[in-house]
């Protein structure tokens, strides 16, 4: 039975709470799935006027400039008609990548922290109440196979979530044919993604290669899956009831601390689901926690300075607490790189805790230690920072320590100031930028000893 699209996004709505009064903000990639989301909220909005509805759109800038210009011009016509206020954001040339290779991730991951990390930048600088994504039943069973085949744990297996903080997902138990079917229905235009039909991303495979092997075998995969997913919320319900809580403290948007004690003295199974819960915590983009990863949590040190770095995070224990900070540990020591946001609280190696304030950077914001090859622009062109270091007659020890500030754009900022240097902005960063650190920890030399 084919689903009334437009009364389902009306009983979800309700349902979170959205309604009356909501500011919403649909994530419009230009594709079908967001396209059907986005025209089923205008005619939502159309006869219910008691909701403000804006649309953001990403450029990764992965694909030709052809194919995007032109997706472009589809988003922009298609906003312009609906008369919905349109957000146009964009990376840098060959940035996904490069941080894809710098934190060791492939760039199906890289692309999704840099989507999630803007949403939630447009999200707390806009004030909206919530952000609508299009994942349906179908992004829903290539999920739960991908897990399943990489051995995910329970909370694992749960799938994607309807609701994550102020990420909401009305159409998770929608058939992509659905969504067509409503496009079709009323000729509404949209894009095609020309990756999606390549199979060099993992998750395009599962869709391309595994799906058609899975439907022929068994047609009715995608109800079997719901089932799975019903009767695996169920067991997760009961286990939780029956296991103690751990309480915690978000210290930052990307760092939490818990007290040692409960966590060391709770059956390992309820250690298991609290670290699983703390990632969903500090990474909305959904990557999946590494059991491995896991289990050295589980098992690390009873005792104090006890330190484990892996996962683009460090967890260490400081005297009666434990802290994950959502770092991204590089080879040698003191390296980091660390995606942040207008007034960040920040552990960094050598200085201490530090809140940075920003403005006019684009985002990811990134704050990290030098990198093989970095430079900065300057009036007389680009210059390596390895050169820059050289000049200031820096120490070798102190090089990786240096505080690096990053936007979609490049370097904005060198922070030399909190070892007694200048601090070196891009050309014309002091124009378009302004960067405050604010000590408001251990000062460095605490942190030295």
């Amino acid at each position: 039975m084919k689903t009334d699209i437009e009364s389902l996004l009306h009983q979800k709505l309700e349902a979170l709470g959205a309604l009356p009064g909501g500011r919403l903000l649909v994530a419009y990639s230009g594709g079908p799935d967001s396209t059907a989301l986005l025209a089923a909220s205008v005619a939502l909005l159309s006869v219910s006027a008691d909701f403000t509805l804006e649309a953001v759109y990403i450029d990764h800038c992965l694909r030709s400039q052809d194919e995007r210009r032109e997706e472009r011009t589809i988003i922009q016509a298609a906003t312009r008609r609906w008369n919905v206020p349109l957000h146009l954001l964009s990376v840098g040339e060959g940035e996904i990548v490069s941080q894809a290779s710098a934190s060791g991730s492939g760039v199906e991951a890289a692309a999704r922290q840099y989507r999630y990390s803007c949403f939630e930048n447009l999200i707390s600088r806009e004030k909206f109440d919530y952000c609508l994504l299009a994942h349906t039943l179908d992004d829903q069973v290539e999920t739960i196979l991908q897990r399943l085949f990489e051995g995910a744990a329970l909370d694992s297996s749960l799938g994607i979530p309807e609701r994550r903080g102020p990420f909401f997902r009305p159409f998770l138990s929608v058939k992509k044919s659905d969504l067509l079917d409503y496009l079709r229905e009323r000729n509404f235009s949209f894009s095609t993604d020309s990756t999606n039909g390549e199979n060099f991303y993992l998750r395009n495979r599962i869709r391309n290669e595994i799906i058609p092997v899975v439907a022929s075998v068994f047609p009715a995969y995608r109800t079997a899956i719901e089932s799975f997913l019903a009767k695996q919320r169920m067991a997760d319900s009961a286990l939780r009831a029956l296991l103690p809580e751990i309480p915690f403290r978000k210290e930052s948007p990307s760092s939490v601390s818990w007290d040692a004690e409960p966590f060391f003295s709770a059956p390992e199974e309820a250690r298991r689901r609290f670290l699983y819960r703390i990632h969903a915590e500090i990474d909305s983009s959904q990557r999946r926690l590494p059991y491995p990863f896991v289990e050295r949590i589980i098992r690390m040190d009873d005792r104090p300075e006890a330190l484990i770095e892996a996962f683009d995070s460090r967890i260490s224990r400081r005297g009666d607490r434990i802290f994950w900070d959502g770092v991204v540990v590089l080879r040698g020591k003191n390296r980091y790189i660390r995606r942040i946001q207008d007034g960040s609280l920040v552990n960094l190696p050598n200085i201490g805790k530090v809140r940075l304030s920003f403005s006019g950077l684009t985002p990811p914001v990134i704050i990290r230690s030098r990198m093989k090859g970095d430079v900065i622009s300057t009036t007389g062109g680009q210059k390596r920072l390895k050169k820059l270091f050289q000049e200031w007659a820096l120490p070798e020890g102190l090089r990786n320590m240096i505080p690096v500030l990053e936007d979609s754009r490049g370097i904005a900022a060198v922070l030399g100031s909190p070892f007694g240097f200048p601090d070196r902005y891009a050309v014309g960063g002091k124009k378009y930028c302004s960067i405050k650190m604010e000590y408001v920890g251990e000062s460095r030399e605490q942190t030295a000893r």
